[in-house]
Parts: structure tokens; C-alpha cells; sequence
């Protein structure tokens, strides 16, 4: 079992007038100062520009790859917000964070 912090960058697409409506009567709950932090429940972020969105959340993940299911999971949860948003996006750039492996090298470092 890992635990992965997933970013998922990306960029509402095609906001009509009622999608931009939407998102920033939506605006105080997705500061980042507000939803910014990593959780399982995962949060979304964006600000009054409406352009760039980043989703973050914590993931437990096993098997074969960890880190691709890791991937498709924060994947599928953003889109999912997105959905229920009604709001479209394009460019998804995923990063994770193995927590494990940070924690690890921090205890090599506190050896030393």
C-alpha cells in the first residue's frame, strides 16, 4: 500500500456565461487558502480569473502500479468535480508525490 499526493493541473474550457456564473458563486470554497490542502475527499482550486484549475488530493493505492492508479483515480475525481461543476476542461497534467518515498528520505537525512 502507498500513499500518493496527486496534482491534477488543468484549464476550464469553453465557460459560457453561466459556467463562469457558477464558478465564481463557487469562488470562496475553492480559494486555495479555503480547499488548498491535500485530503482524500480532494479539493479543487481555482481563482476570479476562471482559467487555470488545480485539483489535489490523497490517495491510497497497491497492486502492480501504484502510481498509474494513483493517476487514473485523482484523474477521474477532478472530472468528476469538473462534472458536477458543468464545467469542461482541457490540458490535464497529472503530478504525484509518493509519500512514502518522502518520508523515507527524510529519515535518511535525520540519520546522518
Amino acid at each position: 500500500m502507498r500513499i500518493y499526493r496527486a496534482t491534477v493541473k488543468g484549464r476550464f474550457a469553453d465557460l459560457d456565461d453561466e459556467a463562469r456564473a457558477r464558478l465564481t458563486a463557487e469562488l470562496p470554497e475553492h480559494e486555495v487558502l479555503v480547499a488548498g490542502g491535500y485530503h482524500e475527499a480532494g479539493s479543487l482550486t481555482y481563482d476570479r480569473a476562471l482559467d487555470f484549475f488545480r485539483y489535489r488530493v490523497q490517495l491510497r493505492a497497491d497492486g502492480d502500479d501504484p502510481e498509474t492508479e494513483a493517476v487514473e483515480r485523482a484523474t477521474e475525481m477532478a472530472e468528476a468535480e469538473l462534472d458536477r461543476l458543468g464545467v469542461a476542461n482541457r490540458g490535464l497534467e497529472v503530478t504525484t508525490t509518493d509519500m512514502a518515498s518522502m518520508w523515507e528520505a527524510g529519515r535518511a537525512r535525520s540519520a546522518r
